[in-house]
């Protein structure tokens, strides 16, 4: 390691390192082939047995110059890319680069055989100094004179008079057999820390260790370990270990303690306690290793709160925290563990196999694992779907029949798995939340396995359903009040928490959320800075930062603003920053605005940091104006009147069954024509959908329909736009904007093809959606062509009007279909050449509500001639009813798939949908929504996904819910004119207020001045005194009577129940003369079976409200519309039948209907909009 004025430079690498220790795969070169040759000798100045020829090939080498790094060292791994090795090129000839290294002679050579996609680097030669900032140490005068430094600094300058610093020596602190050492707060930097087996309680309190073990030649070292605690009862506490090729801290020995540490960045594992014994592990931060983070295959020792993720950076096959082969553990203890983030990679064609989150590993072992106890851990986002293993012991293998293992009480993303092939009996599972459940052992014979709960599996003696987290965004697994992982399940004695009700999972909804990880210090407050900072709603809160990387605040945390505790407050840790921020919220009315600050880590002690006072801007009233031509219309303006200035409309999702919204995208089906009324624009490009801080938009495209009432739209909370917090707020509510004149579309396609891949698979030879055509055609009207989506773009035509199908709207799961009459009806796919030969896979949405008497009905057909037998789909399950007997066959109404597989060799020549290709019988009669072909076979996730997406999108399974809750359309500021209520608040973009006068209802002469009074959302109040004047009783009312009725209404009538989505509060009480805060105490209208003269059918009858429907006035200007729905998500209107009937009076109110009778059930409601004021 080199420094350079305090600046540590880049050793020289290709490709280029990132950072001073830099082992990430991610930054490294990519093979696009390999291999490996017999046994060779040892390269000099090596020597060994096991030397094998190994070579690459990657394009990007055909450029540089041969032999460029003959000499010089690779970083490979290859095969199954389990090990990290060192090998040193042989040669570089075009594309193909040899070296030689040590080949790992095992049970299986592909698992360290080089092949395509390894990654790798090469380094230690003169020819990879190629830019500022790097150096290259030629020890073995590979390029020149032996232990020769080689610099290219920073500023490209002179080194002369510049301060250099080179690693020395490889140990800082070396104790030997020595004991009873004391080290506090010294700062290691270049040199390991270690000692002797024989040596014992030693304490190192306060330190950093920074590059302890730098060597990252695997030829001459294996893993080197920076802090090495050998002995007994030594404790590493309070310190740091970071930036190092190796391991970070290695426990081998017996009572030691590694806590409150921040470990960091370790080409191997962060924590290796393997050889430990009754030690313990605790309130530790580690994160970023090559390997493994933890190492847990220690006996009758504790790891508890430490937050572990990750890991996987360069070799795979691993899990975060792991053993493996440590036979009886003695009863070691991991609980309250944070584990996620695995970053080894998966492919199952390169035999990589991911990451884990917890492992006890028994494969290919000879003592397998076991007694050991995990309970209370929380574990996400792993590259495999294994969230918790543990292997089955086979009869060899130490307790075998008698495991031991117990798991209790976890809340997992993705799967419990009992790997191997041995027994489970005598382990224990009970009380864990995770999405399912994988048993390859083949058998679950005397194991305890009950209780758990399983979002997308039923599993005998376990429950299935939504665990109701709070918040998955932002990693909130608390459970929520209606969460089915409450009041069920086992009281474990020792390890369920006590509460009033039993629980699943790992957080206790009656108790404080727990928080691992290394906790804030003494030596760290003074650093600490704190602002005020307001957010998009107007709330203003303390936000405290400066804490050191991997830290977090204790649970007794305090902070004090002169004297004054906040309110509430929590935590937010961003995980790629590695950095914790605390936002606290005060009583800002009873607030000085400029503060004293104290913090305390015990809520007992308190300091003052550096930064020991903290100010806020103060809002400030300035000016009111009258608007113009709008006499109720006024302008407040002032300073820091803060508040959100769009409407905004709250969305609740609901019905998730463990999906991940994340990878996901959820169909939205949903009515856009009022948003263009209300000021969206038609093409929808102002159309935003936010996350939970009303600015953040998440990834949104619509797929059909915009302004329409059966609007598609996808919602997708991608990877790489989720939040990388985890705090325990409620960040699940998500925000529909529109209205922003200057807002560019960023609607994306792609947010389909990232969640269902096939969507964009070139593959495609065919696809067909019957939405597109209902873009630009209407209900029953005749359709001639019909626009293929695949990259063929095929003509598909249907030639005369006597075959052309019927677009029909709201069918299918809310969405479009095309009918086929089942007479003539039918489309040509590219005329006779049609989708060409080979085999295929096609994939049909259909339904059949009035099945014809035609058996051996076709959705598509193709053939080479008519004197061949075509290929169809199989008609055998499309209905057809039996002339005989017509009832005999039930009505398809409901959408449904059909999946047809070609495997061999198909010819799609003359194909044609809707009947037997090239003749006029056998036609189908129904509606198809959506037809998909692929050349080949589309098989495992990219075929399990694709039926994902037409299942949900069609309703053929629950889809999760997408409601709009009332729309929040003033500022979250509420403005009072003497003792009304203004009837509207917004902000401006220039921080001024608008608002809608109230009306005055005071007896006294006029002119009336009244204080005119301002409640920020945050709590502050203003006041005008005197600041409004009534120059008459109808000074500032209302145009209309609703609005003059409205402005009368109680507070306890604003609630938001009773506001609907156009922020009118009560319209329904309105129109019927009934009380406005009488919410769900009756009916407005019904629906009934009517035996009128003209024929029977329903009507609807709109209700009065009795003895306070006094005036007919309130229902003048009304228009009524009425929705019906199959599924209480896709709703479609209702035509009138008398359309004289509307507006509506006393005398007038029963109106006839006509309703599709092509369900079973249906759901009304009933919609209110004045005529005069939309």
């Amino acid at each position: 390691m080199v420094e350079v004025d305090g600046e540590m430079l880049l050793p020289a690498r290709w490709p280029v390192a990132l950072s001073p220790i830099d082992f990430d795969r991610r930054g490294m070169a990519t093979a696009i082939g390999g291999g490996v040759g017999s046994e060779s000798g040892p390269q000099p100045p090596y020597s060994g047995t096991n030397f094998r020829d190994g070579y690459y090939f990657d394009p990007e080498l055909a450029s540089l110059p041969d032999g460029l790094w003959d000499g010089a060292h690779i970083d490979i791994c290859a095969g199954h890319n389990w090990w990290v090795k060192t090998g040193v090129v042989t040669g570089k000839v075009g594309d193909r680069l040899d070296f030689r290294y040590q080949f790992h002679d095992n049970f299986n050579p592909i698992l360290d055989t080089p092949k395509q996609a390894d990654r790798y680097a090469i380094w230690g030669h003169l020819n990879a100094l190629d830019q500022p900032g790097e150096f290259f140490l030629d020890i073995n005068g590979l390029n020149g004179p032996t232990n020769t430094l080689y610099l290219w600094l920073p500023d490209s300058g002179s080194p002369d008079g510049r301060s250099i610093a080179v690693l020395r020596r490889e140990h800082a602190i070396m104790l030997g057999d020595h004991s009873h050492y004391v080290f506090r707060d010294i700062n290691v930097r270049g040199g390991t820390v270690t000692m002797n087996p024989a040596s014992v309680s030693n304490h190192f309190d306060g330190m950093d260790v920074a590059y302890g073990s730098t060597n990252r030649n695997m030829l001459i070292f294996g893993n080197n370990i920076s802090v090495r605690l050998a002995g007994a009862d030594h404790v590493f506490e309070n310190g740091s270990v970071r930036d190092l090729y190796g391991r970070a801290v290695s426990l081998e020995g017996d009572n030691i303690r590694v806590s409150n540490s921040v470990l960091h960045n370790a080409s191997s594992h962060l924590i290796s306690a393997a050889p430990a014994q009754n030690s313990q592990v605790d309130y530790n931060t580690a994160f970023r290793g090559g390997s493994t983070i933890a190492d847990i295959g220690a006996k009758a020792t504790l790891f508890e709160f430490n937050h572990i993720y990750q890991g996987g950076m360069r070799i795979t096959d691993i899990a975060l925290m792991n053993t493996w082969n440590s036979g009886d553990m003695e009863g070691t203890e991991v609980r309250y563990n944070w584990v996620h983030s695995n970053l080894a990679p998966r492919d199952g064609s390169l035999s990589w196999w991911g990451g884990q989150g917890i492992r006890l590993d028994s494969g290919h072992s000879e003592f397998g694992c076991s007694n050991a106890l995990i309970h209370h851990n929380l574990v996400w986002n792993t590259s495999t779907d294994s969230s918790i293993t543990f292997w089955g012991l086979t009869d060899t293998m130490v307790n075998h029949d008698d495991g031991k293992i117990f798991v209790y009480h976890n809340t997992v993303s993705r799967s419990l798995v009992f790997g191997g092939s041995g027994s489970v009996a005598g382990n224990d599972v009970r009380n864990n939340i995770a999405r399912d459940f994988n048993n390859p052992t083949g058998g679950l014979a005397g194991i305890i396995f009950e209780d758990n709960l399983f979002s997308h599996m039923t599993v005998a003696g376990n429950l299935e359903g939504d665990p109701g987290f709070v918040s998955q965004t932002n990693h909130n697994y608390q459970l929520r009040e209606n969460s089915e992982a409450r009041g069920v399940g086992q009281f474990i004695p020792g390890i369920t928490e006590p509460a009033s009700e039993i629980y699943l999972g790992a957080y206790n909804p009656e108790a404080a959320p727990w928080r691992p990880g290394a906790r804030l210090r003494t030596q760290d407050l003074p650093a600490l800075t704190a602002a005020f900072e307001t957010d998009t709603f107007g709330h203003a809160r303390l936000v405290l930062r400066g804490l050191p990387v991997g830290r977090t605040f204790p649970d007794e945390f305090g902070l004090r603003l002169s004297g004054q505790d906040a309110i509430a407050w929590v935590s937010r840790y961003d995980f790629e920053s590695h950095e914790v921020e605390g936002v606290f919220t005060f009583d800002l009315a009873t607030l000085p605005l400029v503060s004293d600050l104290a913090l305390s880590l015990d809520g007992l002690s308190w300091v003052s940091p550096d930064a020991s006072t903290v100010s806020r801007d103060a809002p400030v009233l300035e000016t009111l104006d009258a608007v113009a031509g709008q006499p109720d219309v006024f302008v407040l303006s002032g300073q820091h009147l803060d508040g959100f200035t769009r409407p905004l409309i709250p969305l609740s999702l609901s019905g998730f069954a463990g999906q991940d919204f994340n990878r996901d995208a959820i169909p939205w089906i949903v009515d856009t024509s009022a948003w263009v009324a209300l000021g969206m624009a038609p093409d929808g490009s102002d159309l935003r959908i936010l996350k939970w801080d009303g600015v953040t938009p998440i990834r949104h495209h619509v797929e059909y329909g915009i302004g329409q009432e059966d609007t598609l739209i996808w919602l997708l909370n991608a990877e790489g736009d989720t939040d990388n917090i985890i705090s325990f707020e409620d960040r699940s509510q998500l925000y529909l904007s529109y209205g922003d004149a200057d807002a560019v579309s960023i609607d994306d396609p792609n947010v389909l093809t990232d969640s269902y891949p096939a969507l964009g698979y070139a593959e495609r030879i065919l696809h067909l959606r019957a939405h597109d055509v209902a873009e630009t055609m209407a209900e029953g009207q005749a359709v001639s062509l019909w626009k293929d989506q695949s990259p063929n773009d095929h003509p598909v035509i249907a030639y005369s009007e006597a075959v052309q199908p019927t677009l029909r709207r709201g069918v299918m799961g809310a969405l479009p279909a095309l009918e086929f009459d089942g007479i003539g009806n039918f489309m040509e796919v590219n005329g006779t050449d049609g989708l060409g030969t080979g085999p295929a896979r096609f994939f049909t949405v259909y339904r059949n509500p009035e099945p014809g008497p035609q058996k051996w009905q076709r959705l598509f057909s193709a053939r080479d001639s008519v004197e061949v037998f075509d290929y169809e789909t199989g008609y055998y399950d499309i209905p057809f009813t039996d002339q005989a007997d017509p009832g005999s066959v039930l009505a398809q109404v409901n959408p449904r798939l059909k999946e047809m597989n070609r495997d061999g060799q198909f010819s799609g020549r003359n194909f044609e949908i809707g009947r037997r290709s090239m003749q006029s019988q056998e036609h189908f009669r129904g509606q198809i929504a959506e037809l998909i072909g692929f050349s080949g076979n589309l098989t495992g996730d990219d075929r399990a996904r694709l039926l994902q997406y037409l299942n949900w999108k069609y309703g053929m399974t629950v889809r999760p819910q997408v409601e709009l809750q009332p729309m929040q359309t003033d500022a979250g500021i509420t403005i009072h004119v003497g003792d009304q209520l203004a009837s509207w608040v917004t902000r401006e973009d220039d921080g001024s207020l608008r608002f809608g006068a109230a009306t005055y209802s005071g007896g006294e002469p006029f002119p009336v001045t009244v204080d005119l009074v301002l409640t920020l959302p945050d709590g502050q109040i203003l006041t005008l005194v005197n600041g409004f004047t009534y120059t008459s009783a109808d000074a500032g009312e209302p145009t209309t009577r609703y609005t003059h009725w409205s402005l009368d209404l109680p507070l306890e009538a604003r609630a938001p129940e009773f506001i609907g989505p156009d922020n009118r509060p009560n319209l329904l009480r309105f129109a019927h003369g009934v009380p406005a805060n009488t919410h769900g105490t009756a009916n407005e209208f019904s629906i009934f079976w009517d035996e009128h003269a003209a024929g029977p059918g329903l009507a609807v009858q709109i209700l009065s409200g009795g003895e306070a429907h006094v005036d007919h006035y309130v229902v003048d200007n009304l228009i009524y519309h009425l929705k019906a729905s199959e599924d209480l998500s896709a709703w479609q209107t209702i035509p009138w039948q008398i359309a004289e009937a509307l507006p509506l009076n006393t005398e007038a109110d029963l109106l006839r209907l006509e309703l599709p009778t092509t369900g079973t059930r249906a759901f009304f409601k009933l919609k209110v909009e004045m005529a005069n004021n939309p």
